[in-house]
């Protein structure tokens, strides 16, 4: 089994349990350290893995003055991992998000709502691309942006269509014709709706998969909430992890 060793938010290692015993007994290691290892449930004091210290071997007899020791080859030098490798988060300890993947929006989402009341709904049109273009830059994969583009040009197309529609009908003076307007303007409302919903729901997609494996903190979203607040809902998600991105804690 290897270990990983955390001391002042730096990772070090893997490491074979007899390097670690090696690395204590030279003070490369200490009891106070951080240790990790695959299968464990978080972080514990190498204390714990390695057990309290055995008493030190008695020094054996000095040689003979003719015989020369042959000199020990140096130990490695201690350096540190990776910088790639990232443990999980755990109720005993919390560790600062990596600094190769940006930090989310950190706007509380109360005030994601305030803007939006103040704007008429407006805002959150416009956070939700926001929020979108961050997604895109954890994962590149991504193809939610694409999709809240096509609603958002699907609502002034849609409404130029239903205007014309509707003139041509009213021209004609087909009474029973003049039935499809309601069901046209139906239309006009429900299809850009089905291409946000789209870009939502791969957004979701996009950040479950990015916090629990790239960066895993376990984040879980629920789609019902994601279908009823989406906006909301995400950007109460995104402040925490900015937070935690930037303190350690994930509150």
């Amino acid at each position: 089994m290897k270990y990983h060793i955390s001391r002042g938010g730096q990772q070090f290692g893997p490491y074979s349990l007899e390097d670690l015993k090696k690395y204590l007994a030279q003070g490369n290691v200490l009891p106070t350290d951080l240790a990790w290892a695959e299968g464990m449930a978080g972080w514990v004091p190498v204390s714990q893995v390695l057990g309290p210290p055995q008493p030190a071997a008695p020094a054996a007899p000095a040689p003979p003055a003719a015989f020369q020791a042959p000199t020990p080859a140096p130990m490695p030098a201690f350096q540190p991992a990776a910088p790639a490798f990232q443990a999980p988060v755990s109720a005993g300890y919390s560790q600062a998000g990596s600094t190769a993947y940006p930090a989310p929006p950190a706007m509380q989402w109360v005030l994601v709502l305030v803007l939006a009341i103040v704007t008429c709904g407006l805002f959150p049109l416009i956070w939700l691309f926001i929020q979108a273009g961050f997604v895109k830059k954890i994962d590149r994969e991504c193809k939610a942006m694409p999709m809240l583009i096509a609603g958002l040009i699907a609502v002034p197309v849609l409404l130029l269509v239903q205007t014309l529609v509707t003139a041509v009908l009213m021209r004609s003076g087909g009474r029973e014709m003049m039935m499809i307007v309601p069901f046209l303007s139906m239309f006009v409302g429900f299809l850009p709706w089905i291409f946000f919903l789209i870009g939502i729901f791969r957004m979701r997609s996009s950040l479950v998969r990015h916090y629990t494996t790239v960066e895993p903190i376990n984040l879980r979203l629920s789609g019902a909430m994601t279908f009823f607040f989406n906006v909301y809902y995400f950007q109460y998600h995104m402040a925490r992890i900015a937070n935690w991105k930037q303190t350690g804690v994930l509150a």
